[in-house]
């Protein structure tokens, strides 16, 4: 994959950022070039190199999957146990189905981020395939073209191509092919992290999701196999995609960018609604918000742009507005590149202090909250890419060696190479590992005491205990208070909720479990 907010395209993009305010007017015609300074490196991605014009004529055939499976998350949740479950098989075994599956591993075969594959769809219908337009897997940016207006139709379809990637992991883990689930697995997520790169905040954040959940169900994979007997994994193709990995490699998190086509839609956006030199255009700015607030509500776009209206008249003035713009932008750059534990991670970023609390810059504000949420689910994913890595290894060591290793240190050099870093240690220490029995407390006979840990499910659900038995090994991270608990209160990275980010046994699999001994799993 060839990351398109880093090297070449980050210079440039930069430099055509920083002359924008400067060289642009309200002219309509001029509106157009914000939308080419985005495009233009993708239309400069060579044909044999794109992803899209492969993945895209297959995804315009994927039949729509059951709507028990509706997300790929609950997908990944009920795996094969939950209701329906022929019919999803059944789905996920259509020739259209098939043809997106066996796709997948050449978008994602070459290993040098610098030749690899890229999602290169320009947006916008110029020089789009008809035929791709009339499916909707194009991005619309309405007439005339705005890149805050964007669309992207594909989102739905991609959607869809998760939910069938976790519904055939979940075939071929009960058809006792782990090996074969993992490598799926793997695939997705390298695939995943390809389609980051893409410029707008709205495609990296589904991006990520799909990047947590795929590691996130190879180790729900492992575990499940690891309660079979006989198990069916591998260590050899197991370390095979520990490789495939490696976080310096094609997968790497610290090369993501900010996704700056939100930064140059909103420049073109204050030169389309406001005047350079003085306020609001009255004329443009309550029918072109209302428009932007009410893309997936159309109904609402009357009552909006009276809204607007009167957000107008007590809007801060262009260059106020562009100094703001410029003001947080910079500073969400700088934070983008500091370690977590820096000072100035720990206080507000000047979006939440001068923009949030005020309606003088709501042009600002308007769909831009995610880029807050991105910070802390970055560190998310580095934490799950470390576990994963780290319990597939752990699980590769118990297939050779037929016992739990002693330590994470045990599974060099043979499986790993370097043992990964807990991302939410201060002090860059490794993940911790314990052995439950071993290195748990014991009762005044000398016994393992019960241990348990609690987990904390996402919202609205309530957490709940589940009891370890001795000899398991436990994975987890710090979680974001850097303040070591033994997993015994995974939280799993909720901000302002202390505790651990537990890795193994995985949290989606207790989970589950857990739903099918309420037998509420539907």
């Amino acid at each position: 994959m060839v990351l398109l907010r880093s090297g070449k395209w980050g210079r440039w993009l930069a430099a055509a950022v920083a002359v924008a305010p400067l060289a642009l007017s309200n002219s309509p015609l001029l509106a157009d070039d914000f939308v080419a300074q985005v495009n233009r490196p993708l239309r400069e991605v060579p044909t044999d190199r794109r992803s899209d014009t492969v993945l895209l004529p297959l995804l315009a055939d994927l039949p729509e999957p059951p709507a028990v499976v509706r997300s790929q998350e609950r997908a990944a949740l009920l795996g094969w146990h939950g209701p329906q479950w022929n019919a999803c098989e059944a789905w996920a075994s259509q020739d259209p189905c098939r043809k997106v599956l066996d796709a997948l591993p050449g978008l994602v075969a070459e290993r040098n981020f610098r030749v690899a594959k890229v999602f290169a769809q320009p947006y916008g219908v110029e020089g789009i395939d008809l035929d791709l337009v009339s499916r909707n897997l194009y991005t619309e940016l309405g007439e005339p073209p705005m890149l805050a207006a964007a669309r992207h139709g594909y989102m739905d379809a991609l959607e869809n191509m998760a939910v069938l990637v976790h519904v055939e992991t979940s075939r071929l883990a009960k058809a006792g092919r782990p090996d074969d689930a993992v490598e799926l697995l793997v695939n997705w997520v390298l695939f995943a992290r390809q389609f980051a790169d893409r410029p707008f905040l709205a495609e990296t954040l589904w991006a990520v999701e799909s990047m947590f959940l795929g590691l996130t169900r190879i180790r729900d994979v492992l575990y499940d196999d690891h309660q079979q007997d006989p198990r069916k994994a591998t260590w050899t193709r197991l370390r095979e995609q520990i490789e495939r990995l490696d976080p310096s490699a094609l997968i790497s998190i610290d090369r993501m960018r900010l996704p700056e086509a939100d930064l140059v839609g909103r420049r073109q956006l204050l030169n389309r609604v406001m005047r350079r030199g003085s306020g609001v255009d009255t004329a443009a700015f309550g029918s072109t918000m209302a428009r932007l607030s009410s893309l997936d509500r159309p109904l609402r776009l009357f009552s909006s742009a009276a809204y607007w209206e009167s957000v107008g008249a007590g809007h801060a003035d262009f260059l106020e507005t562009d100094r703001t713009l410029t003001a947080f932008w910079q500073d969400w750059v700088k934070r983008w590149d500091l370690p977590t534990f820096d000072p100035v991670m720990q206080t507000k970023s000047e979006f939440v202090l001068k923009v949030k609390p005020s309606r003088r810059f709501a042009v600002l504000d308007l769909n831009m909250d995610g880029f807050e949420d991105l910070f802390r689910e970055r560190q998310r994913l580095r934490a799950e890419l470390a576990g994963t890595r780290m319990a597939m290894g752990a699980y590769a060591y118990i297939l050779s060696q037929r016992n739990v290793p002693p330590a994470l240190n045990a599974l060099r050099p043979s499986i790993l190479t370097a043992i990964d870093t807990d991302p939410y240690s201060q002090r860059r220490q490794d993940l911790q590992y314990l052995i439950v029995g071993r290195d748990t407390p014991r009762d005044s006979e000398g016994k393992p005491a019960p241990y348990t840990v609690r987990l904390f499910p996402p919202d609205p659900y309530p957490s709940f205990e589940i009891p370890l038995q001795p000899g398991t090994f436990v994975l987890y991270a710090v979680g974001p208070d850097n303040l070591r608990q033994s997993a015994r209160n995974a939280t799993q990275g909720r901000p302002g909720v202390p505790g651990d980010y537990l890795l193994w046994p995985p949290a989606i699999s207790l989970y589950r479990q857990r739903l099918i001994d309420l037998g509420t799993l539907n």
